[in-house]
């Protein structure tokens, strides 16, 4: 099915959000052939507006005839939510993130059960508190680097070494703070 539909404000197109538009050019009677500008007879009384009133809101500018169909179109497959949009590649992405995340939750547990069960490095950590006050920095300094370089962020060995890295340090971090905690 297709249809004209004369849009006089400014809104967001995207996937899902012009059913409202359809139900309006349904309702609405007057309908031209596709692709013809069409003028609507001006409103009775005063037209309200949405946002910031503007002085050139009542001047008719240019009418535009907007084509909505379900179908994606093929120069969609191209873009990262075209792409998305695939079931398989999102539940994909879902299970990488999914397992990497427990990857790191792991390895942060196996780091803090060592600071908790392992004698000699709970009596080491008590000794040299420099140990807790230099993890600090060097974590902020790698989550820097993943916040801030993007480069680095989306380079397939780097982005895992820093991730990796930031696990390290945040489970001796996490590890060495427990140590303290526990002993109070």
């Amino acid at each position: 099915m297709k249809m004209d539909l004369e849009v006089t404000e400014s809104m967001d197109l995207s996937p899902g959000d012009h059913q409202h538009l359809v139900q309006k050019a349904a309702d609405d009677d007057t309908q031209t052939p596709f692709g013809q500008a069409y003028a609507t007879p001006p409103a009775a009384g005063p037209r309200q507006t949405h946002g910031n009133p503007n002085t050139k809101a009542n001047q008719r500018t240019d009418t535009y005839a907007v084509q909505i169909s379900d179908e994606g179109s093929p120069d969609n497959s191209n873009t990262v939510t075209g792409l998305l949009a695939q079931v398989s590649v999102r539940r994909a992405f879902i299970i990488k993130v999914f397992l990497i995340l427990s990857a790191q939750l792991v390895v942060t547990g196996a780091i803090i059960n060592m600071f908790l069960f392992w004698k000699a490095l709970k009596v080491w950590v008590l000794k040299n508190p420099w140990f807790t006050y230099a993890l600090l920095p060097a974590l902020f300094v790698v989550l820097f680097v993943l916040a801030c370089c993007r480069n680095l962020r989306h380079q397939v060995p780097a982005n895992y070494i820093l991730r990796g890295l930031f696990t390290i340090l945040g489970g001796l971090l996490l590890g060495a703070i427990t140590v303290v905690i526990s002993r109070c």
